[in-house]
Formats: structure tokens, sequence, C-alpha cells
């Protein structure tokens, strides 16, 4: 299969939680990250397209828990397990300084870094 991502996952395991467009708020775990994009396991499908909200809670590498808010939209969802992959909307150091912070050291461990 054809990759089409502009960068490579770093995997990441993760608690999230989603808000979906009706409100409601659905714990779920995170399995891979990049600056682009997130996969995540959820409990129920959901349909390409569907916009999201997520709150995603990490470990910094000061052994801090931190959390970052983060918005996208699902690019897919595999039935079954309901995998889903989900394009993340532009990260900004502004809002998302923790996070950016975190995917430079994990690129730099991966040797996949990007500018």
């Amino acid at each position: 299969m054809k990759e089409n991502r502009k960068s490579e996952r770093l995997p990441l395991t993760a608690l999230a939680e989603v808000e979906l467009p009706n409100g409601k708020s659905v714990p779920t775990y995170v399995s891979n990250i990049s600056r682009e994009g997130l996969g995540i396991y959820f409990r129920e499908p959901l349909e390409a397209g569907t916009d999201l909200n997520i709150k995603l809670f990490y470990w910094a590498s000061t052994g801090q828990m931190k959390s970052s808010q983060v918005d996208g939209r699902v690019k897919w969802s595999k039935t079954g397990f309901f995998a889903l992959g989900v394009a993340l909307n532009k990260l900004n150091p502004k809002e998302h300084d923790d996070l950016l912070e975190w995917l430079e050291q994990a690129e730099d461990r991966e040797g996949r870094r990007m500018n």
C-alpha cells in the first residue's frame, strides 16, 4: 500500500479524551502520532470526515504528565476494533508548545527530525 503521510508516525502510548460533534466525551487510547496526525483506538465506529476535539495526555521528558488540546478530522476508520486515523489541524507553538517539544525529542530519538 502506498504511504501518503507527510511525516512518519512515532509510537506513542497515551490516553486521550475525544469530544464528538454531539458534545459526548469518550476516553480512548492513542497508538501513534506525527505533526499531522494520530492513530487512535475507539469504542465505536466513526465515519471519515467526522470532526473531533481531542485532549491528549502524555508524559513529558521532565517526567510530568502533560495535556494538549488538538483538533482533527477522521481520515479513515477500520471496522472490527475501530482503529481511526485522524488528521490534525496545524499544531502551533503558542497552543501546543509542550506537545511540539515532545514530538521534537521523539523525532530526534528516532532519527526522524522534521523541520
